[in-house]
């Protein structure tokens, strides 16, 4: 799998990786959570913004979860798993495993 990682001190992740990322953080939540919440989940795991706002980046990344029907709003800045295949979301797992495991490699904490 090909992360973009932009620093080795501070991995900033985007793209497909930082949307499996937050496609598994909302289904293990089964209930809705905001930007802000989901923001803190992504940092526990070791992701860091950089000069970027969390807000822009997490809801731009989702904006292509939304459109594949697995992630749906449920209000402004709100957010909630909707569904994928067991065969998918097994795909997906398994991507964001590889990066929590990258990231716990490179020194950062993976408590989720």
């Amino acid at each position: 799998m090909d992360m973009t990682i932009t620093s080795t001190t501070a991995p900033t992740i985007r793209g497909l990786p930082l949307r499996r990322l937050l496609t598994t953080i909302l289904a293990d939540d089964r209930g809705t959570l905001d930007v802000a919440e989901l923001a803190r989940r992504c940092e526990m795991v070791g992701v860091e913004w950089g000069d970027r706002r969390a807000s822009k980046v997490i809801s731009d990344a989702l904006r292509w979860e939304i459109g594949w029907g697995r992630v749906g709003r449920a209000g402004r800045g709100r957010y909630r798993f909707v569904g994928a295949p067991r065969t998918t979301m097994r795909r997906i797992r398994v991507q964001a495993d590889a990066i929590r495991a990258i990231l716990a490699a490179m020194g950062h904490d993976t408590g989720t």
